[in-house]
Formats: C-alpha cells, sequence, structure tokens
C-alpha cells in the first residue's frame, strides 16, 4: 500500500521561501543593470548562490520569473509607501506624501525606481496595490471638505498615480529636474481643490528619504 505523501514541515516551507526571495532579489539585481534580455538564469542561480537544478522547484519559466519580481516590487514598493503614510492625518499631506515621495525615489533610489517604471507592467501592479488605500484617502479628503467632490475617486487616484510614474520616468531620463517633485505636487493638490498657499506650503515641506526597496537585503515579498 503507498505511503500518503507529507506536506513539508514549517521549516521546509520558510526554506524554500528564503530560497524563492533570494531568486526573485538576484534576478532583479541583473535586471537593474543588464535588462530582461540580459537576463540568464545560470547567472540568477549563481548570484543568489542556489543550485541551477534547484531552480525549476520554484519557477518554470524565466518569463514567470520575471513576473515575480514585478510582483514583489509592486509589492515592496507600495508596503514601504504605506509605512510612510501612517503618521499623517491630513489626507491632502498624505497625498502630497506619496506623489513626492515616489518622484524622489528617482533621484534617491534610481535602481528601484527604473525597475518599478520600466519592467513590463510593474506601474500597473503597483496601482492595484495603491489603489485601496488612494480611494480611502479621497474618500477621506472629500467628507472633511480638503478635496472637491468627484464622481469616481477610484479614477482619480489611477489618474494621480498614472501621473506620478510618469514623473518618476522623466526624472530618470533627466528631462525633468528633482525640482519637479514639489511643483507637480503643488498642481495636484490644487487640482483636488486645496488653494494655492496650501498646496505650496504641503509641497515644500520637509520630506524624508525615499527608497523603494533594498535589493541586498530586503526579502521582496507579495
Amino acid at each position: 500500500m503507498p505511503q500518503a505523501t507529507r506536506s513539508p514541515s514549517a521549516r521546509v516551507l520558510r526554506r524554500q521561501q528564503r530560497t524563492r526571495a533570494e531568486l526573485t532579489r538576484a534576478a532583479a539585481r541583473i535586471i537593474a543593470t543588464k535588462g530582461v534580455e540580459g537576463l540568464r538564469l545560470r547567472e540568477v542561480t549563481d548570484e543568489a548562490d542556489v543550485g541551477f537544478g534547484s531552480f525549476y522547484h520554484y519557477f518554470e519559466s524565466k518569463e514567470e520569473l520575471v513576473e515575480a519580481v514585478v510582483s514583489d516590487l509592486a509589492g515592496a514598493a507600495s508596503a514601504a509607501l504605506g509605512a510612510q503614510l501612517a503618521g499623517y492625518s491630513d489626507p491632502a499631506e498624505a497625498v502630497c506624501v506619496a506623489h513626492r515621495w515616489l518622484v524622489r525615489a528617482a533621484v534617491e533610489d534610481p535602481v528601484g525606481a527604473r525597475l518599478l517604471v520600466q519592467l513590463d507592467h510593474a506601474d500597473v501592479r503597483l496601482q492595484e496595490r495603491l489603489l485601496p488605500l488612494g480611494v480611502a484617502l479621497m474618500e477621506t479628503g472629500i467628507t472633511s471638505g480638503r478635496f472637491r467632490p468627484t464622481d469616481s475617486p477610484a479614477t482619480t487616484v489611477s489618474y494621480l498615480v498614472g501621473a506620478t510614474l510618469a514623473l518618476m520616468r522623466a526624472v530618470l531620463e533627466g528631462r525633468v529636474g528633482p525640482e519637479a517633485e514639489s511643483q507637480a505636487a503643488v498642481v495636484m493638490l490644487q487640482a483636488l481643490g486645496l488653494d494655492a498657499a496650501d498646496a505650496n506650503e504641503l509641497a515644500y515641506r520637509d520630506l524624508p528619504s525615499a527608497a523603494l526597496v533594498d535589493l541586498s537585503e530586503q526579502t521582496l515579498s507579495n
């Protein structure tokens, strides 16, 4: 009579999760310097210090690995942004900080920012991750009178995140300078209903440094 298949122990599962994370981090580092077209699976396993034959225990193909990098990067970036916003009670300030922090990352964390705006569908994944938080901020802002009413908070959030990612790309490519971070924040806040003086005051406040994800140490996670 055949023996029943035993489920992996918690220790084995943790080890598998660590190995998977090491592979995705290694792939992200390589993609950041060589692009997806320069990604070689042998180099990924060498970089992660994982046996090449073990790769297919975690991913079926290079394409699945890249998709995991995209998903994990968007998750790490949205989690880091959520942590940045945790201390803000004013929805207008929170929206301003979110915008400025992402754009500033193009200057202070260009590797993470470049991955986020250049990897296929990474921007879409980030928008999906940020939508619930953004809609909650919009609804709070409308209810409190900070923002003018809108028929679709979700559409407004998608537009604002898309504009922010486009500005990140412009900073990375040198088409605009880092001062665009606050300049665009003024425009954004006024579009939401703030007056010019209030928008300028919020947009030029001190802001902590921005790092989307530490590819050498931080575990990318869904």
